[in-house]
């Protein structure tokens, strides 16, 4: 070996054979980060120990976290497409009913009944997601609005202003959220029109 490389005496030597048997490492050769981790697991057997079941804990926390998130977002996912096909329902077997009756003689009381039912249940079942789900906004604006134009076919004039208000509001609010989105001004201009 290179002289600057080995040991200038036996005390030193000495103390590096000490620091072998104790589980040290030695200034002759250094070792590396995983032996010192090995030598210090050694020497520390109860705290290494605990360590290691520490971190199968937090690992398993780990795990079950994620596990619980992946499953509750599924939930959410499937209870979103639930709610879109009872919506979609509601839609399609109220407002589109009515609206395909429009034409035909002898269905206002029908046509106002479904209207009527789609109205409720956009107000009741949708309640809570109506404030903040626009296009349950606007089928309950468009809802309302269809409603309005039966009760002025009817001649009912005072529930017209009512129903009609309250599409007039709601499109208001829409279009204002949404300054975008044109057909919001549109909807105003025809509830305006419907309350004469």
């Amino acid at each position: 070996k290179e002289p600057g490389q080995r040991y200038a005496s036996a005390n030193e030597l000495a103390d590096d054979v000490q620091r072998y048997l104790a589980g040290f490492p030695v200034r002759a050769r250094p070792i590396g980060v995983s032996g010192r981790l090995v030598r210090w697991a050694k020497r520390n057997r109860g705290m290494a120990a605990a360590l290691g079941a520490l971190a199968v804990v937090v690992v398993g926390a780990l795990i079950a976290t994620t596990t619980l998130l992946v499953v509750a977002e599924r939930r959410r996912v499937q209870a979103e497409r639930e709610h879109q096909a009872a919506l979609d329902t509601v839609d399609r077997l109220l407002t589109e009913l009515s609206k395909t009756l429009r034409n035909h003689p002898g269905t206002l009381e029908l046509r106002t009944a479904l209207l009527t039912a789609a109205k409720e249940a956009y107000e009741s079942n949708f309640a809570e997601q109506t404030t903040s789900n626009r296009r349950l906004r606007v089928e309950s604006a468009t809802a309302a609005y269809r409603l309005a134009q039966i009760y002025a076919g009817a001649g009912d004039f005072e529930k017209r202003n009512q129903i009609g208000q309250d599409a007039l509001s709601q499109f208001q609010a829409l279009a204002s959220q949404y300054p975008d989105h044109y057909d919001f001004r549109f909807d105003v201009f025809h509830c305006h029109l419907v309350l004469g």
